[in-house]
């Protein structure tokens, strides 16, 4: 093969179509401003080249995560951390950071009004860090909690097994979290020794996206960084995984259903001129439904749940490996089902890859990549890992002429040589496209703001014109409510909602549908609740009318295909299997069965899986028949496309979809007044703590109330609840309530997570901070903060991808889709006397919900 060269001229300035600058500033540090208008929000990222891998003589003991804790918003040489929180809630920040193998990653976002505030925040944390001795021995036992969310659930421990049994001398070997008897023993002097070895501009990425004139914020942010000098930075020693002769096998048992296998095989870096065919091999051997592999496991021969297969370059992880992962069915066939792979793989390659197959991977690739409308957030993301990575800011044209010279022969040999069942670690964990270019044409951008069209009293639209990319995104609404549910079905609308995308039509079968829809990179959801139905979809411009008369179909003709409802059936029940072993789900159903006692929302998993199992075709379509009809439509409909043309698109719609008055009577939750503390002893280490209070249903006067009221608690990082909970009185990693109010009920509930001995100090804390309410204790200062913050959260998180969506359940809700600019100005005029009022109406009377370990629950922490 011919080795492909990236040839990087000594540039220390290169302009990429006029939208984004790179620069390495004379410290080293590497700085990429893009400018991104998906909203007005600027997002700041410091890539730290430094994570777990890189701790040396510290490997194992957590320093760079635990580094990451103190860093992300601690105290500096310049401020105190209440300072740094008072400044992030006044401008209503988001942020957070992370720690990988490889990398620390610190991130703010805001308003770009607040840009220079932001840039000083996220420079001032990451430079000046002064690790004051109270956060970091708070923080330390902060993480001590986050050991028992990150490595006591079965399917962490299976994920720590499995990277532990395939890497035996790479770094990797060790989790990012570190090992918890030796993270224990870390010393305030030991994590300043790793910051000034590592935290120094020449070991970092800097990304700015957002609205912004790139070289203004790229001069900002050299003068910001000027002053910080360039070190030394001392190597620290990888070692390479060896190569393992054989197909060395490791089984291992955890608290799981159903098993899971991973088949690693490391790629020697000396083979890079292979890596785009090991790509292109993958994606066509295992990325859409019909691939040889997927098709013929997941549904012709039902040997597993799902299946996946890639081949990663090294990024986050120090060597290049092919991964196969499969979750099956019976722990007695794994050996077979590996076999099977073994001989699929074989086969496609004794038949040989097509330029036909090489050509709709790249196809689909440059759709995917114009459907991608990357926010501010995920951009950054994106362009700092490329950098990290690949030394670039921007890698898809450079993957798309790498995939382009790629011949079958190229991508045949590919597969011959390293999909071969030899020299891989095979894990048993039992049981248990491009964007759219137009080259260097100029191309008039349309942006408007949403438009609410009422076509008639039973057709609304909702339109926003986007000329950017080719897209267009559409939501349709149909008030085809759950609550028609019973006791005897409940579920089954979802079902229903579920099949009809999965299930073929009179026109196309299943296979046909899913096809289409992959080969044209074409997004489409179904979901139905309380409020009604809702199918959502993205597809490019070009495919619309190819889309919507699938659509049509699927609306009109749907054959719920007897072969597709027995593989719904067991994908429903391999979940069910699967949320055993979840302890969300635990506390959850928990919580409900006493809540909902009687109500169809107090149903077990299990009672709603024997549900799913129970379902035949004549279920499906009596249900469809009966209840899914259009007595109204909303249709949101955003991007390349006019005014006209959205309404004339909606009364086609209208028009073709099935409507009709529906029969039937509503039953919705009733959310009932309890004054009592409920506990359950269970399977998990982690203690989960929730209150529940009635709460006003929407429309009621108390709604904007008990609206500011939970932001006051739960602003971010900056609530009560965290402040009393975690800064205050070290007992949570994390604490955040939420309210629920809709015209039928409504619910306020506060959740947080603990350890067994500090349970009962936390519930008397939770109490303790709804009684302040109760007593009024309260500031108009402090509910104008929390609002002002909130607005400001919004704004920088909203962009067209969720706008559609959001605004669709307002308007559908009667809210009205511009509800949440709208619902700031009642916000605004919430009092602490009207705070005090709701609380003593609604919070007085509490059902606590305490899932704790039993006694035979091994624990990892305590």
């Amino acid at each position: 093969m011919k080795k492909i060269i990236i040839i990087l001229l000594g540039l220390a300035l290169t302009l990429v179509a006029q939208e984004m600058l790179t620069k390495t500033l004379p410290n080293g540090m590497q700085v990429v401003v893009k400018k991104n208008t998906s909203n007005t929000s600027v997002g700041f990222f410091c890539f730290v080249k430094t994570g777990s891998i890189h701790e040396d003589e510290y490997l194992g003991k957590g320093l760079s995560h635990y580094l990451e804790h103190i860093v992300s918003g601690g105290s500096t040489k310049n401020h105190s951390e209440q300072w740094h929180q008072d400044k992030r809630k006044e401008i209503g920040a988001i942020t957070n950071a992370y720690t990988t193998f490889g990398a620390t990653v610190y991130y703010m976002q805001a308003d770009k009004q607040y840009s220079d505030s932001v840039l000083y925040l996220v420079s001032d944390n990451i430079m000046n860090c002064s690790f004051d001795p109270n956060e970091v021995a708070r923080e330390k036992d902060v993480i001590v909690k986050e050991f028992v969310y990150r490595v006591s659930s079965p399917m962490a421990k299976l994920y720590n097994g499995m990277w532990a049994a395939t890497f035996l001398k790479s770094n990797v070997k060790n989790e990012v979290i570190g090992e918890i008897e030796i993270f224990k023993q870390n010393t305030r002097e030991e994590m300043m020794n790793y910051y000034n070895k590592r935290y120094m501009p020449n070991n970092m990425v800097f990304v700015v996206v957002g609205d912004i004139d790139p070289a203004q914020m790229l001069a900002k942010v050299e003068n910001t960084f000027k002053d910080y000098k360039r070190g030394v930075l001392t190597p620290v020693y990888l070692p390479e995984e060896m190569i393992r002769p054989g197909n060395i096998k490791y089984i291992e048992e955890f608290a799981v259903q159903q098993p899971r296998v991973f088949i690693t095989k490391l790629v020697p870096k000396a083979e890079q001129d292979d890596f785009a065919a090991l790509t292109m091999a993958s994606q066509i051997l295992f990325d859409k439904r019909n691939s040889p592999v997927q098709y013929k496991l997941v549904e012709e021969e039902k040997a597993v749940n799902w299946i996946y297969g890639y081949f990663n370059e090294g990024g986050h992880f120090p060597e290049p490996m092919i991964q196969i992962g499969f979750e099956t069915k019976d722990p007695q066939n794994l050996d077979n089902v590996v076999k099977r792979i073994d001989a699929i793989i074989a086969d496609v390659a004794k038949k040989g890859i097509t330029q036909q197959q090489i050509n709709e991977v790249i196809s689909r690739e440059k759709a995917q990549k114009i459907l991608r409308t990357p926010d501010a957030d995920r951009e950054a993301q994106q362009i700092g890992w490329n950098m990290i990575v690949y030394g670039v800011p921007d890698i898809f044209d450079l993957q798309i002429q790498q995939f382009e010279k790629l011949t079958p022969e190229m991508v045949n040999e590919a597969i011959s040589e390293y999909f071969v069942p030899d020299n891989r670690v095979i894990y048993y964990g039992v049981p248990e496209g491009e964007k759219a270019k137009i080259e260097n044409a100029e191309k008039n951008i349309v942006k408007t703001e949403v438009e609410k069209i009422e076509v008639d009293k039973n057709l609304t639209v909702l339109h926003k014109q986007n000329t950017t990319d080719p897209v267009i995104q559409g939501v349709i609404f149909i008030p085809v409510s759950s609550d028609y549910e019973t006791m005897e079905n409940t579920g089954s609308f979802q079902f229903v909602s579920e099949m009809l995308l999965s299930g073929g039509t009179k026109k196309y079968s299943s296979m046909d549908l899913s096809s289409w829809l992959e080969d044209h990179a074409v997004r489409m959801n179904s979901e139905i609740g309380p409020t009604g139905l809702t199918i959502s979809f993205k597809c490019i411009k070009d495919d619309y009318k190819e889309f919507i008369k699938r659509l049509y179909s699927i609306m009109n003709e749907p054959l719920f295909d007897a072969k597709e409802l027995q593989l719904a059936k067991e994908r429903a029940d391999a979940d069910f299997k699967r949320n055993l072993s979840d302890p969300d789900n635990a506390y959850s159903e928990f919580r409900s069965s006493i809540l909902y006692k009687g109500q169809k929302s107090g149903l077990s998993a299990k009672e709603r899986n024997d549900i799913f199992q129970k379902l035949t075709q004549d279920d499906l379509k009596n249900i469809y028949k009966k209840y899914f009809k259009a007595e109204s439509l909303i249709v949101t409909l955003f991007g390349d496309l006019n005014k006209e043309q959205a309404a004339a698109y909606a009364g086609e719609i209208r028009s073709k979809i099935p409507s009709g008055k529906i029969s039937g009577t509503k039953t919705p939750i009733v959310v009932p007044k309890l004054n009592e503390t409920f506990v359950n002893e269970c399977e998990f280490e982690q203690v989960n703590i929730e209150i529940n209070f009635q709460a006003p249903l929407q429309g009621d006067p108390d709604f904007y109330t008990i609206t500011a009221l939970n932001q006051v608690m739960s602003n971010s990082f900056s609530g009560r609840l965290l402040k009393a909970t975690r800064v205050d009185n070290d007992l949570v990693y994390s604490a955040y309530s939420y309210y629920s109010g809709t015209k039928d009920y409504g619910f306020y509930r506060i959740e947080a997570q603990t350890s067994l001995a500090k349970k009962d100090q936390l519930v008397e804390v939770l109490k303790k901070e709804v009684q302040k309410l109760i007593d009024g204790d309260i500031t108009q200062e402090e509910i104008n903060l929390s609002v002002e913050s909130y607005s400001k959260m919004l704004e920088s998180y909203f962009t067209d991808s969720n706008m559609a969506g959001l605004m669709t359940s307002y308007e559908s809700r009667g809210l009205g889709y511009n509800f949440l600019k709208e619902s700031l100005k009642d916000l605004k005029k919430v009092t602490p006397e009207m705070i005090k009022a709701v609380s003593n109406k609604y919070l007085k009377d509490a059902a606590i919900f305490i899932s704790q370990p039993s006694a035979d629950v091994k624990r990892v922490v305590e």
